[in-house]
């Protein structure tokens, strides 16, 4: 078997980044695994991706030479090679009785004490970012498996930008949290 250069470069303390997938896009996924990005993971759980395109997307990324990881959400696993941190399934987890979202305070707590645990048990902690400085602020602070959005929020920025420049406005708001 190929060895995976991400478990790798995890293992040794180094970060890792790449992205998240969520169109269901062959085609993206092939274009995504060429941009230079250590790996992609098809989002299964929040996209309608269904399980033979995300066969599809995983063969398109390999054969890039990507690594191709699909969303996990148990932590228990004896052998783990990451934890990995959504922001807004944390936010969702730690909603009060009533619903209301936890603090800005609260929220760091909480992932302050995911990053202390991990790296007390020695598992890579990875988290989910909205851009490339904040990549590199969460690399300082000791987080190494990170994601910056989605093939679908950069492809909704790009087109912003443009119709900023062409419109003198920009139009569709905020349509992906990543």
């Amino acid at each position: 078997m190929k060895p995976n250069a991400i478990k790798r470069a995890l293992k040794a303390g180094q970060p890792s980044v790449g992205t998240w997938l969520s169109l269901g896009s062959i085609t993206a996924a092939r274009f995504m695994a060429r941009s230079g990005f250590a790996w992609l993971t098809v989002d299964i759980e929040h996209s309608l991706v269904d399980w033979e395109t995300a066969t599809h997307m995983f063969a398109t990324i390999a054969d890039a030479g990507c690594v191709a990881l699909a969303r996990e959400s148990i932590f228990s696993v004896p052998g783990i090679d990451a934890i990995f941190v959504g922001p807004n399934d944390l936010a969702a987890s730690m909603r009060s009785k009533d619903g209301r979202p936890p603090s800005a305070e609260a929220t760091k707590q909480a992932m302050a004490h995911i990053l202390a645990t991990c790296k007390k048990h020695k598992v890579p902690a990875g988290l989910h970012c909205g851009s490339a400085d904040e990549v590199n602020q969460r690399i300082a602070e000791g987080w190494q498996f990170l994601a910056i959005g989605s093939e679908l929020k950069m492809m909704l920025e790009g087109t912003a930008a443009h119709i900023q420049k062409l419109s003198g406005s920009a139009t569709g708001g905020d349509m992906a949290r990543y």
